[in-house]
């Protein structure tokens, strides 16, 4: 099968505990125009390491969000352990294709028990194919080699997912970038003679004559040398840096080496991986391939004595107008128009759900599935204005009055154990302002001729392994009843979002999923809407 090209951006950056000074600064970051005219990332990974610690307003994060909101992009999903710090930014118009994310961290400074050393790790999937991200920050100095790679076997190592056990692991995804401060240095080499070929690259004449003179360097740098014995890294591919070494410079310079203290290195590096053998593309017929668009260095930065290293990789994912690996479709919610909606004013709202859909429930649709209002310009997911739950009454149409649709009681409450809010009353780890709906229950299927309702309890959905247990049930999962077919073939819901937060301005509400790591999904999106005054 054919598939479809993607595009992925990383940046990585040692900050050195410094503030961002504005955005422009940042803005220079995020511009390729010199690399990669006309490039348009789906997806941009950003990786700080040695970022401060805040205890209230994060400064790094707020000014990269505002950078990239002016890009198109959407923070999703960010992570840190101690000052190593994991974004994921996503294009708007992409929002419904990238799903299933979950992070992990594992520490490796002083034994494993601090966070100052360590990787940070983010998998996810986009247009059903899976990636996985870590930025990580190795043993420091010269001396410290073996601490090095043990680092990056303690992170490969200790890194494990729980989402999907077919990618549990860094590598077992469909696609793999590690990047960050590996802090690799030069062996063999005399700081004089190393100091010398970094003046002679800058004095060539040319491109060509500059990358041939630097390159000398290549063959002293310590992680080539780990990775051509198979010691560190040698699941990873790596194209020769042709910039200058990225460390260590002397803070506010473009160019000066502070060489009393440290000899120059490539300590700042991005390593990237396909799976040759993933069972998922297999399947589908489609080859696995990656390609590095450029690799790149930037001295104008600075702010720190690292410089930040850019890099652009263009990958075959399945084209979504083609193929789903998963059986949930991308968008899964539909929203009715949002309509006269006023300040001081309750607002409902209706969405639906297809019937195909539908009658997966629970594992498709959950009581703890969020409807989240934020406003149009928004930056990132947890810049929602206010939360509701989700409903769980069905309707044949988009009526109050509407017939609802057959249910009983689940035994169990999703909810229940959700590690961030209680049953009423709670606060979102994101925000405030939450509006609890019902419990969670589940499709009657006791009319269904699929399961012997001996097989369970009378009140519980028919499992995948009771239904194929079954010596009469059909090639099938979740049977659609015979009152499926009332309506207009979906099934609608409606959500009343309070008047205290109805102030006027342009909105857009989204359904987030809560996936099994406990992130979310976006499962359907509203188009811009109004509130006015009243």
């Amino acid at each position: 099968m054919d598939g479809t090209e993607s595009l992925i951006r990383v940046t990585s950056w040692n900050v050195a505990g410094q503030d961002p000074l504005n955005e422009t600064m940042l803005d220079y970051l995020f511009d390729d125009s010199k690399r990669a005219v006309n490039l348009r990332p789906d997806i941009q990974i950003v990786g700080f390491q040695e970022a401060p610690q805040y205890l209230f307003s994060d400064p790094w994060t707020s000014t990269l969000s505002s950078t990239l909101k002016r890009r198109g992009y959407i923070l999703f999903k960010r992570h840190k352990l101690s000052g190593i710090l994991l974004y994921i930014f996503v294009l708007r118009e992409i929002m419904l294709r990238t799903r299933d994310f979950e992070t992990e961290s594992v520490k490796t400074g002083f034994g494993g028990l601090l966070g100052n050393k360590g990787g940070v790790s983010l998998r996810f999937t986009l247009n059903g194919n899976s990636f996985c991200a870590t930025n990580s920050h190795l043993a420091a100095h010269q001396e410290n080699l073996q601490q090095r790679i043990q680092d990056y076997q303690s992170i490969l190592d200790g890194t494990k997912f729980t989402i999907d056990p077919n990618t549990s692991g860094i590598i077992t995804h469909d696609y793999s970038i590690w990047f960050g401060d590996l802090n690799f240095r030069f062996d063999e080499i005399e700081k004089h003679e190393v100091l010398n070929i970094i003046t002679r690259a800058r004095t060539a004449a040319n491109d060509s004559a500059k990358v041939e003179s630097i390159s000398t360097l290549y063959n002293n740098d310590q992680l080539t040398r780990v990775k051509n014995k198979k010691q560190a890294f040698a699941e990873f591919e790596e194209n020769p840096p042709k910039f200058m070494p990225t460390y260590k410079f002397q803070i506010g310079t473009k160019d000066v080496y502070d060489s009393e203290n440290r000899i120059p290195a490539w300590t700042d590096r991005v390593l990237f991986r396909q799976h040759k053998d993933s069972e998922r593309m297999k399947e589908a017929g489609l080859k696995p391939h990656i390609e590095q668009l450029f690799y790149d260095a930037l001295p104008e930065t600075v702010l720190s004595d690292h410089k930040p290293v850019v890099s652009m990789f263009k990958v075959t994912t399945f084209d979504p107008t083609k193929y789903n690996p998963s059986n949930i479709p991308y968008e899964v919610i539909q929203f009715q128009p949002v309509v006269g909606w006023k300040s001081g004013v309750d607002g409902r709202l209706w969405y639906k759900i297809s019937n195909e859909l539908f009658y997966q429930r629970p594992k498709v649709l959950s009581s703890w599935d969020r409807l989240a209002l934020y406003k149009a310009d928004y930056a990132s997911l947890e810049e929602y204005q206010t939360i509701v739950f989700a409903n769980n009454i069905a309707r044949i149409s988009p009526d109050l009055s509407a017939q609802e649709v057959a249910y009983q009681s689940s035994t169990t409450s999703s909810r229940a154990s959700s590690p961030s809010h209680s049953r009423r009353g709670s606060t979102s780890s994101m925000g405030s302002n939450i509006s609890v709906g019902t419990e969670a229950i589940s499709l009657n299927t006791t009319n269904t001729s699929a399961v012997s309702t001996s097989a369970m309890s009378s009140d519980a959905t028919p499992t995948v392994t009771q239904l194929r247990q079954s010596p009469s049930a059909p090639v099938m999962v979740n049977p659609i009843p015979d009152d499926a077919v009332i309506g207009d073939g979906f099934k609608y819901f409606t959500v009343t979002f309070p008047d205290e937060i109805m102030i006027p301005g342009r909105y857009v509400i989204l359904y987030l999923k809560t996936n099994p790591a406990n992130e979310f999904n976006v499962y359907g999106m509203s188009a811009p809407f109004n509130i006015t005054a009243n």
